[in-house]
């Protein structure tokens, strides 16, 4: 099954935990994962990871309540990089 996926940086990670923390977004939830580095199973980095079929929902309701966010978040919610794989 072809899925997409968004490593998060820390300070992408940090922008969704806060807007998890403020009750935003909860239904996001679930697409949250851990992504192991296949070189270093110790390197572990918070992910999106959703079927692409729901990436755009989720990248459009993410930009969405990005303007109501610091710079900062604002900035590392617009950066998200998202890069497709075979499960």
């Amino acid at each position: 099954m072809n899925r997409i996926k968004a490593v998060l940086t820390k300070e992408q990670a940090t922008a969704i935990i806060h807007i998890f923390r403020t009750n935003q977004l909860i239904d996001l939830a679930n697409y949250l994962n851990v992504h192991i580095n296949p070189k270093n199973k110790l390197s572990y980095k918070l992910c999106l990871d959703c079927p692409i079929d729901s990436q755009p929902r989720i990248q459009a309701k993410l930009l969405d309540i990005a303007p109501a966010l610091d710079e900062t978040n604002k900035q590392a919610i617009e950066t998200l990089s998202w890069h497709m794989y075979n499960d």
